[in-house]
This record gives C-alpha cells, structure tokens and sequence, in this order.
C-alpha cells in the first residue's frame, strides 16, 4: 500500500475582480498580500560567528606626558595660569636646548594649583624632562623658580597612576 503524505490546504482568498481565488499564504508561510518592507522584517536572520578578543600591545606611542609641579622661594606664590606656565616651559627649553628647544611643542593639558600636566613629542621627552628639570628662573622680587618633574610616562593613565600611587604611600 502507497501512502502519500497527506497535504494540509491553506484558506483561500477570492479575488473580487476576477473571482479566482489565491492562497493566503506561500510556501514559506509569508503572506503574498504584505508589502515588501514587511516580508523583510519577517527573514530569519542568519547567527553571527562567536565574538573574538582581539589584543594589539602599542609599543611606541607618539606623545610623552609629563607631571610638573612649579617651585619658588617665594613665601606667596601666585596662581599658575597657562600662559605662565607656557612662558617659564618656553624660557626653560631654550636654554637648555637653544633654538631647537624653543621649537618643540608642547601641549598643556591641564594647570592645577602649582601642578601642570604636559603632552610632547615622544621622541623629546627626555630632553624636555632634562630641561624643564635643571632650568631655574628669577622669579618676582628676587624669589628663584624651577620646575620639579614628578612624572614621567607614556601613556596618560600611567602618569595618573604614578600620581595615585605616591599619594597611597604619602599617607
């Protein structure tokens, strides 16, 4: 005995121009009386492939960053504003490295209190350390101004975490 698979039939619907009738729906089970744009949100979507972790170490970065901390003999020291702070940074480079040193930039990222945080040039920041570091400048009424470098790094996070660290073993 053959047994043929039995067939489920789909309810019609009836043209009313030409009287015939189409079925409501097709193979897939997407109705043909949607529009377009609602048949494409009905597609199954396929699965992406699991995630994967990347890792990349940068080796060189291309800026320096650089933690300074102004100090004077005076006994009142006047808030450090950027353009001080850019004028004793200029006036330091020079001397220690001429006109090449005026010539570098140099990014200020933020004046603190008497603290400024510098960004240059990875391939100068030594140089810039050494400079800013030895230079001492005549202050106003005879007081004597310098530069202290209380950080270092190549990355900005690390010279925040060098910060962190001293004020954790300060206490």
């Amino acid at each position: 005995m053959d047994a043929k698979p039995a067939e489920t039939v789909a309810a019609s619907s009836t043209d009313k121009s030409t009287g015939a009738s189409a079925p409501s729906h097709d193979r897939n089970g997407a109705s043909p009386l949607k529009n377009p744009s609602e048949q494409r949100g009905a597609k199954r979507r396929k699965k992406t492939a699991d995630p994967q972790l990347i890792t990349r170490t940068i080796r060189n970065t291309p800026w320096g960053y650089l933690h300074l901390e102004l100090t004077t003999t005076a006994t009142t020291v006047p808030p450090l504003d950027i353009l001080t702070a850019r004028t004793s940074l200029t006036a330091a480079l020079t001397q220690f490295l001429g006109l090449t040193g005026s010539a570098m930039p140099i990014d200020i990222l933020k004046v603190e209190g008497r603290d400024c945080w510098i960004r240059v040039a990875r391939e100068d920041l030594n140089a810039v350390a050494a400079a800013v570091g030895g230079w001492v400048g005549g202050g106003q009424a005879d007081a004597v101004v310098g530069w202290r470098v209380k950080g270092k790094a190549g990355f900005l996070g690390e010279l925040i975490g060098q910060a962190l660290e001293r004020e954790i073993w300060a206490a």
